[in-house]
């Protein structure tokens, strides 16, 4: 199993990926409109 700190490291940087992905729609949306 994979130690808790790298997992919650692992957690938080697709959280932020997620993040990220969802701001870019958003501003795609934006820019059509």
């Amino acid at each position: 199993m994979m130690p808790a700190k790298r997992n919650d490291a692992y957690i938080d940087a697709k959280r932020i990926i997620i993040s990220l992905n969802v701001c870019i729609d958003s501003y795609k949306d934006y820019l059509i409109i």
